[in-house]
């Protein structure tokens, strides 16, 4: 798997596509066999290939109150590596310094 997720982030990027059409069907089946979300809205607004550390960073916004501490709009942020391990995760509060998004990285 860990060639399958390399070969896509290495391929010349594709406008719409980023690679993913080069990909062999085994490679598209078996990639990114992680979930993250609650259970209403996760919009994801960025991802991004952290070449430096391999990570791969994703954030957005969520309205589920069993991923964020209420039904409100908060922000998240996660990070996982190229073999689809969790190394990291934060929300962020929309109350007092009112943060309800990420949308850029």
């Amino acid at each position: 798997m860990l060639l399958c997720i390399i070969s896509l982030f290495t391929s010349p990027a594709q406008t719409a596509t980023h690679g993913f059409d080069k990909l062999s069907k085994g490679c598209k089946a078996s990639l990114f066999p992680i979930s993250s979300g609650g259970s209403k809205d996760e919009k994801v607004s960025c991802t991004v290939y952290d070449e430096k550390n391999g990570l791969i960073i994703v954030a957005g916004n969520s309205t589920s109150e069993d991923y964020v501490p209420a039904a409100n709009d908060h922000g998240f942020a996660y990070a996982v590596d190229l073999e689809g391990n969790w190394k990291w995760g934060k929300f962020f509060y929309n109350v007092s310094f009112a943060v309800s998004t990420v949308s850029g990285c």
